[in-house]
């Protein structure tokens, strides 16, 4: 019985195991770049400040997407 259960462990730590290398693959891959996170930072101080020229008329963007 003993052996049975430290088997049914090892699986359960090898299955989360590979649970947490996809967790870490998912972040780094949503992860900015330092270019990126300084484009996203400067866009919202942009509209922060009113300046709202990046945006689309929503009719212009329903035109675009139809």
């Amino acid at each position: 019985m003993n052996g049975t259960f430290e088997k049914e462990v090892m699986r359960e730590l090898k299955s989360l195991k590979g649970e947490i290398d996809y967790i870490k693959e998912f972040l780094e891959d949503t992860r900015l770049t330092p270019t990126e996170k300084k484009f996203v930072d400067s866009r919202i101080k942009k509209i922060k400040s009113g300046d709202t020229s990046d945006f689309v008329p929503w009719k212009d963007a329903k035109k675009k997407l139809s």
